[in-house]
């Protein structure tokens, strides 16, 4: 989709990583220098059972750290069926709601899953069913244009 955007997206994102392992390296990052830094991070706190306060509590840091740096911010939620993580369905519930709360604690937006249209597309997970193809990456910048800018959507 070329929309003669000048923007540079940089995606800062490390297979594998927590909400804690963001913090550790935020520093690093380029996000503080962002005009716009949308953070969708947690699946991987999900998937260790790590407690929702804890992740509540990383990203609203992550949030403070990178408005604190001069750039906006967007929340990108994250969402699971009750029987898709080992922590059972009331974990399952309650890491479900924690964007909206982080969200409305912090002030900013919160868009919907970057994964939504990738579910019914076979082919755009790689073989581990877990992470996006390069096909599942167009979806989801298609997703996410609309989502900033109703106006792009297709």
């Amino acid at each position: 989709m070329e929309r003669g955007l000048a923007w540079r997206a940089a995606n800062e994102g490390i297979s594998g990583d927590r909400t804690d392992d963001v913090l550790a390296r935020l520093h690093a990052s380029r996000g503080p220098r962002a005009e716009l830094t949308i953070v969708e991070i947690g699946a991987n706190d999900a998937f260790w059972a790590v407690p929702v306060p804890q992740i509540e509590a990383n990203l609203a840091r992550i949030i403070r750290i990178l408005r604190d740096g001069g750039s906006r911010v967007a929340l990108a939620a994250m969402w699971f069926d009750d029987w898709f993580l080992p922590a059972g369905p009331e974990y399952a519930r309650e890491f479900n709601g924690l964007y909206e709360r982080v969200g409305g604690a912090e002030g900013v937006p919160v868009l919907p899953p970057l994964l939504r249209s990738l579910f019914p597309e076979p082919g755009a997970w790689l073989p581990d069913g877990i992470h996006p193809t390069a096909a599942g990456h167009v979806l989801i910048a298609r997703d996410l244009l609309g989502d900033l800018n109703p106006e792009w959507r297709e």
